[in-house]
């Protein structure tokens, strides 16, 4: 389903495409992305990340991108508080699936995928994947996004996370 979902996003655009660049300027101003997500859940775990995505198109609506971030976990056991932290590096494709002028430059749908990297305190590998929109048309734009992220934990003690996010960040 998801995947028949984004093909529809491909589809060419109508008018709300971008005007007013050239060919060589659409294809390299795509992405620079600096993100905090939060977890959205009840449980006694807190899973945080930052990240910084780099990118650019592919096509009108299809671009790929390269991240590197910070995943934090925070969580309570039987010796009190303690948290658990990585750095990942990975990638991911986005779609630009349309815009509504006055409220949102872009919608976008982006699957991501993350590996460990760095001897931290835990490892992992996260999959994510979520909608998120451009507010507004400046040259720094604010971003706002709500997904799901499955961390699969490689560390021993440690359990799986799957949560809902919201994201807040800057883009170019």
């Amino acid at each position: 389903m998801l995947i028949v979902s984004l093909l529809f996003c491909t589809l060419p655009s109508s008018a709300q495409e971008e005007s007013g660049q050239n060919g060589w300027q659409k294809f390299m101003t795509e992405r620079l992305v600096f993100d905090i997500q939060a977890s959205l859940s009840a449980s006694s775990v807190t899973n945080i990340a930052s990240s910084v995505d780099i990118g650019t198109r592919l096509s009108r609506r299809l671009y790929a991108f390269v991240a590197y971030g910070s995943y934090w976990m925070l969580y309570s056991d039987d010796a009190g508080q303690r948290h658990c932290s990585t750095d990942l590096m990975g990638g991911g494709i986005g779609v630009r699936c349309f815009a509504m002028p006055a409220v949102l430059k872009s919608v976008d749908v982006r699957l991501k995928v993350g590996q460990s990297v760095g001897g931290r305190s835990m490892t992992c590998t996260v999959y994510d994947v979520g909608v998120h929109g451009r507010l507004g048309g400046s040259l720094l734009v604010p971003t706002v996004g709500l997904g799901f992220r499955h961390a699969h934990l490689h560390t021993a003690g440690l359990s799986h996370q799957n949560y809902v996010y919201l994201s807040i960040g800057i883009g170019l």
